[in-house]
């Protein structure tokens, strides 16, 4: 744990003051007015275009091509990056359809109960209405990016990782797809995802054996 958290320690410094500062926003106003207000940025050409394309990395099918492509690069790391992005897309939807399955999105929120308040909207974006809580899009970037995170080296590489998880997540809210509250929730699920596998394959100490390529794996040798 220790070295877990000198090796992660600008990583989770990062994240823990980017929550802190997200949840002293939910408590002090109604997600409403503060969605508003987050939207009031809305509608600078380059903006309005970076966060169209990024939140995709937050897409179910595109994090399966890229666990797809880590796999072949790294099984252990692959196998990992795909057991966490299942598990904390069941729990996003288990809590989704059991417990917020009323929680409606802000498109449809603004429609029909504000009255004198019209949100800015990006071009070309598919407004979904219900099931706002939490994102799945913030879940699933958190828990691969996270992940990811941990098992690089690097301090710079953890910090871009972070950070992509960090403007995917934002997009939903730019994107008025989500709510503040819903992207904060959706990365703890991940986050908190990520270092649970990151824990569980590091005490996995045979997991080390897959720590390669894909062609290099060599299954006649391999010691059971």
């Amino acid at each position: 744990m220790r070295l877990f958290l000198k090796t992660n320690k600008w990583l989770l410094s990062v994240y823990l003051v980017l929550i802190g500062i997200g949840g002293y926003y939910v408590w002090q106003q109604d997600k409403v007015s503060l969605h508003y207000q987050m939207n009031q940025v809305v509608g600078h050409a380059f903006w309005d275009s970076f966060f169209y394309y990024i939140t995709y990395l937050g897409d179910g099918t595109i994090a399966a091509i890229f666990i797809a492509l880590i796999l072949v690069l790294n099984v252990r790391m692959g196998l990992a990056l795909l057991i966490c992005f299942a598990l904390a897309g069941l729990v996003t939807y288990a809590i989704k359809q059991i417990g917020y399955d009323e929680v409606n999105r802000p498109s449809f929120v603004f429609h029909f109960f504000v009255k004198g308040k019209t949100l800015n909207y990006v071009e070309g974006v598919d407004l979904h209405i219900h099931n706002s809580f939490p994102s799945g899009h913030a879940t699933q970037a958190f828990a691969v990016f996270g992940l990811l995170a941990f098992f690089l080296k690097q301090q710079w590489q953890k910090l871009v990782c972070i950070f992509i998880a960090i403007l995917t997540a934002y997009s939903r809210v730019y994107l008025s797809q989500h709510w503040l509250i819903d992207i904060l929730g959706g990365s703890l699920v991940g986050f908190t995802a990520a270092v649970f596998i990151y824990f569980s394959f590091s005490l996995i100490k045979k997991t080390e054996r897959l720590n390669r390529p894909i062609w290099q794996l060599n299954y006649a040798n391999t010691p059971s």
